[in-house]
């Protein structure tokens, strides 16, 4: 939902504002309305909040602006579309994560061209090696719905997506709220054994995005060649995660 407020917020998408969406929720829920038509969805801000609200509500939006619908739904047509990589599979949403993950992540086309092949076999590596995205996530889906605040007077467990639906804060306050401790159960899942060698495997699981990762990764195997020429660990060790607008060509 963070991806969505940003993408909105950049390219003047109009969304319900979160009073309009904490109404609407209220009214659905009172009303225990299962069955929800949607005129107008944009780039589905609305109507996936509503239907993260009852696994039984069906929610059918109409858009009649095609462009938009289908520059937000590209990577779902690529591979659920009528002509879709997965046609005639029963491959699900998180395979095409993982795939679109790997996109983003290897850059080398012969080396994604041989882990699909290896990986899913019955698919078509070189179609897929064709597939560009300008990235798989901001926000990994571990770090959003499987790291959990727990309510110690309800012992509810909410999630950061269940706080993003379901309170007026947004991702980053969120994260550096001390009531919810995220950041304290993020700092434990990043822990990893010191002598692990230096393979992506050290920072496959980390609670990050891919492009983080792949940062991260990068600046270790620089940090294993000092060390080796160094002799010795550095005390101290900061990466600068920077960020440039490049000129498309």
């Amino acid at each position: 939902m963070f991806e969505l407020e940003e993408y909105a917020k950049k390219n003047n998408v109009p969304i319900m504002q979160p009073d309009g969406i904490k109404f609407l929720k209220n009214y659905i829920e009172k009303n225990n309305i299962k069955n929800i038509l949607e005129i107008g969805s944009a780039i589905g801000y609305s109507a996936i909040c509503m239907a993260k609200l009852n696994k039984e509500i069906k929610v059918v939006t109409i858009e009649r602006d095609l462009d938009r619908f289908v520059s937000n739904m590209k990577s779902y047509i690529d591979f659920f579309g009528s002509n879709g990589i997965f046609n005639n599979t029963s491959y699900n949403e998180d395979t095409a994560d993982d795939i679109i993950k790997d996109i983003t992540i290897f850059e080398d086309k012969e080396l994604l061209k041989l882990r699909i092949e290896r990986n899913y076999p019955e698919l078509d590596s070189s179609r897929i090696c064709k597939l560009k995205y300008s990235g798989w996530s901001s926000l990994s889906k571990k770090l959003l719905n499987e790291i959990y605040y727990i309510n110690l007077e309800t012992k509810e467990r909410k999630s950061i997506m269940d706080l993003l639906l379901e309170t007026d804060e947004n991702f980053m306050q969120i994260l550096n709220n001390k009531k919810y401790n995220f950041q304290k159960e993020i700092d434990k899942l990043n822990i990893v054994n010191k002598n692990d060698k230096i393979s992506y495997e050290l920072v496959k699981d980390l609670a990050t995005s891919p492009k983080n990762k792949r940062g991260i990764y990068q600046a270790l195997k620089v940090v294993e060649e000092i060390v080796n020429f160094m002799g010795h660990e550095p005390q101290n060790i900061s990466i600068e995660m920077a960020r440039s607008v490049e000129e498309k060509k």
